[in-house]
């Protein structure tokens, strides 16, 4: 293989990888951007319930909480939710049992990639995690 040769496919290669890093980093920042979302979300509702609906049953608070989950995939599982409260199916001792089955359901595996994504970040001395383990 000629030096020009070995040179150009070093060059795409690691064209390749930049491209494969960007993907991740896109992915990354929109899991992040949905994790907030949601951990916003679950705040608002912690906070208006304390401010407003405390003395209400848990199952009117959980119902109260269901007004505002909404978008695809979220209305299917809402109307699950739904369905099995209504046959006794699902209970929960506190609204606040209920916000971390959604945090868990929309959020969870963001979270998971959200730490990954930080460890990466992390730097001892002026070294990458990556080259530094």
């Amino acid at each position: 293989m000629l030096l020009h040769d070995l040179v150009t496919l070093t060059l795409t290669l690691s064209s390749k990888n930049r491209k494969n890093e960007n993907r991740k980093e896109k992915k990354n920042k929109l899991s992040l951007l949905l994790l907030s979302l949601i951990l916003g979300f679950i705040t608002a509702c912690k906070l208006y319930i304390k401010m407003k609906i405390r003395e209400t049953a848990v199952e009117e608070q959980i119902q109260w909480v269901l007004l505002y989950v909404q978008g695809e995939s979220a209305d299917v599982w809402k109307e699950n939710i739904l369905e099995d409260l209504e046959e006794g199916e699902l209970e929960y001792k506190s609204v606040e049992e209920f916000l971390a089955v959604i945090k868990k359901e929309f959020g969870g595996e963001e979270e998971e990639l959200v730490k990954v994504a930080e460890l990466k970040r992390l730097e001892q001395g002026e070294r990458t995690i990556e080259k530094f383990v």
